[in-house]
């Protein structure tokens, strides 16, 4: 069973991703914020899908990512962001995500592509 994490504080799109990758071959964990993420890394996920920005005061995905990727090698991580501005999506890259997703009208269609490609179907 793969596990996988959504991390966004946009409930909406939390539970649409949730729903369209919960079936047997997935463990599907939602989670509000970057801190709430870290605190479960001891479930190792194989996939996070994260959130860039977060609404609440806490952690950004930047710098959660940063906290992952010091302690975690083997998750694949993908930014789910709305955010298309090269340099931020270049930052990102630099620091090691492994793919960055667009929040628009492709959103549930690349994130199954992104399941696929890397676990088969």
């Amino acid at each position: 069973m793969r596990k996988i994490f959504i991390v966004d504080d946009n409930h909406l799109i939390s539970h649409l991703v949730k729903n369209t990758l919960d079936n047997k071959h997935n463990d599907v964990y939602v989670f509000d914020s970057g801190e709430e993420c870290i605190e479960n890394m001891h479930l190792k996920p194989d996939v996070i899908f994260l959130d860039h920005h977060f609404n609440k005061e806490n952690i950004s995905g930047l710098e959660t990512l940063q906290v992952i990727k010091k302690t975690n090698i083997f998750s694949r991580i993908i930014i789910l962001s709305a955010q298309e501005d090269p340099n931020i999506v270049k930052q990102y890259y630099d620091i090691g995500v492994d793919g960055y997703i667009l929040k628009d009208d492709d959103l549930l269609k690349n994130i199954v592509e992104t399941i696929c490609t890397y676990f088969g179907r």
